[in-house]
């Protein structure tokens, strides 16, 4: 089973299972919790619901859309300094890119949802609580009470960004820095078109991450000569 996040389009939650929870208009991310996801929500906005399925409660979190635009608005250089320096421009104008998608696309509000990850942690009390924790953590950091590192955000994947590939992942450089991209805002559920193409100070960190993960091939030998020979040589075999 893999495990899903998932944003949620709809008003406010209380007392609707997970179960019943809509789907229309929802993002996805497998496997890992989108870092630009928890720019939008703060510590206010939790909500436990219930799962039938597995009979637990577990901790969401939800925004208005007045409340996920100001969230956004104060997370922005907070989560950008988490990001490889080298890449913070171009991450700004992808923050910018996703804020204002977010916004149009949860204007009844958001639900921001991991039930997958807490199931993969076996029902562990202290899982359940780590994620309020992410949270908290991050309007600390708003508050400027905190310095987030990404130590900070256990559902993440945000170490991915900027480093180098499986030495036996075959992925361009091109589909590297979309994947970085995507490990930072996940995307609409029906749109292939998400992300914003990768800008070439991207794509250039890229191949450099590539070809530092991938070994150097040793080169190929000449080829021997084809050239015929000469009618007054006799080949090597003939000693006679």
């Amino acid at each position: 089973m893999s495990s899903r996040a998932f944003l949620l389009s709809c008003p406010f939650p209380s007392g609707i299972p997970a179960d019943d929870l809509p789907q229309a208009g929802s993002w996805c991310m497998k496997w890992n919790v989108p870092l630009f996801w928890y720019a939008g929500f703060s510590s206010a906005g939790r909500v436990n619901l219930h799962h039938s399925e597995i009979g637990l409660e577990f901790p969401t979190f939800h925004a208005t859309p007045e409340a996920l635009a100001e969230n956004l608005a104060s997370s922005r250089d907070v989560m950008l300094d988490l990001l490889p320096s080298e890449l913070r421009d171009d991450y700004a104008g992808l923050y910018d890119a996703f804020a204002a998608r977010v916004k149009s696309d949860f204007q009844d509000g958001a639900l921001f949802e991991i039930a997958d990850f807490f199931a993969l942690a076996e029902f562990d009390p202290s899982a359940l609580e780590a994620f309020p924790g992410e949270i908290q953590k991050l309007d600390d950091a708003r508050n400027g009470q905190h310095t987030l590192t990404l130590d900070d955000f256990l559902f993440a994947g945000a170490f991915d960004v900027g480093g180098e590939p499986a030495p036996a992942d075959d992925c361009t450089a091109v589909e590297l820095a979309t994947r970085w991209r995507l490990i930072l805002t996940g995307g609409p559920v029906d749109d292939q078109s998400w992300p914003p193409e990768p800008s070439p100070t991207e794509i250039d960190l890229a191949e450099q991450m590539i070809a530092k993960a991938r070994p150097q091939r040793p080169r190929a030998m000449e080829p021997a000569s084809s050239a015929p020979v000469s009618s007054n040589e006799k080949p090597w075999w003939k000693f006679w």
